[in-house]
């Protein structure tokens, strides 16, 4: 059997996952809703979020899996972690069609005896400082392959996963001694800001991209996607949103060296909705620490 592959910033990837403090933790339904509706979205047999340990990896959620943990060195989510991802949320796919005809695991165990996995695809989880710490994935007993749509449909629900640990990443960081309770803080912050923003006629999500909008100078939707963890086509139409709510404009570049260059710019009614949600937040964040 091949060995596993370890990534080059290893080290800095475990100190990642141990801060979240969410290894050998309880299960949450947060988690087990998206793996639910994997399973049963794509007919596959098993789906998991997984976290992927030093020498092991572990089930935060799984469905069709009577087991919390496997061997790092049996694990398909150890290649996952491997991927070299760019600001194409793609590249966040590690897929493959058919186990038992592929020279990586025609001799893993869980290949040639039970489960006798076929196929899989998995979606890298990374945490705020960019750390691919573990694994959104489907599994089936038959080879297989997704096609775009479906591919787009594992994203989203990846997306779900990945939006959910960036917030316990977060909660981490406010020194409680637990972070169960440091995690609904995170969440209580957010719901409050939503309902707050929602007087203004925008949501947390729409006030995140126009956050990016003021304080990235020309982002692209795909650069403003890789830094909330979205499609770039997602963020292309919450930027329509909000152009169309006249909160942002598209200006061309005045630089000779390339006028097709469209910056997003906040025009004073964004900026406006934007200070509101800084300052609604501010305050929200103070109260829940006195």
């Amino acid at each position: 059997m091949k060995t596993v592959p370890i990534p080059d910033n290893e080290a800095e990837r475990l100190r990642a996952l141990y801060t979240l403090n969410i290894l050998d933790t309880q299960p949450e339904d947060v988690y087990d809703r998206v793996t639910r509706i994997a399973a049963k979205l794509f007919d596959a047999k098993m789906s998991s979020v997984c976290f992927v340990d030093k020498d092991r990896v572990w089930l935060k959620s799984g469905q069709g899996l009577d087991t919390r943990e496997i061997p790092r060195s049996e694990s398909f989510c150890g290649y996952t972690i491997c991927q070299n991802t760019t600001e194409d949320i793609r590249s966040r796919i590690f897929e493959v069609p058919d186990a038992s005809t592929d020279p990586r695991f025609v001799d893993n165990p869980l290949v040639i005896n039970e489960p006798r996995l076929r196929y899989y695809m998995g979606f890298v989880l990374k945490t705020t400082s960019n750390a691919n710490v573990g694994t959104f994935c489907i599994m089936d007993t038959r080879p297989r392959q997704l096609d775009d749509n479906e591919r787009d449909i594992l994203i989203d629900l990846g997306n779900m996963v990945d939006e959910r640990l960036k917030e316990v990443d977060i909660a981490s960081n406010f020194n409680f001694y637990d972070l169960d309770i440091a995690s609904k803080v995170t969440h209580k912050v957010f719901a409050e800001m939503d309902d707050l923003l929602k007087r203004k006629g925008i949501n947390l999500l729409e006030w995140r991209v126009l956050d990016q909008v003021i304080n990235t100078n020309f982002a692209t939707p795909t650069q403003i996607g890789k830094k909330l963890g979205l499609a770039s086509s997602q963020v292309s139409k919450l930027l329509e949103l909000l152009e169309a709510k006249g909160l942002i404009r598209r200006v061309r570049s005045i630089e000779k060296s390339d006028r097709r260059l469209v910056k997003l710019e906040c025009i004073a009614e964004g900026k406006e909705v934007w200070a509101f949600g800084k300052r609604m937040g501010d305050q929200i964040v103070e109260k829940i620490r006195i």
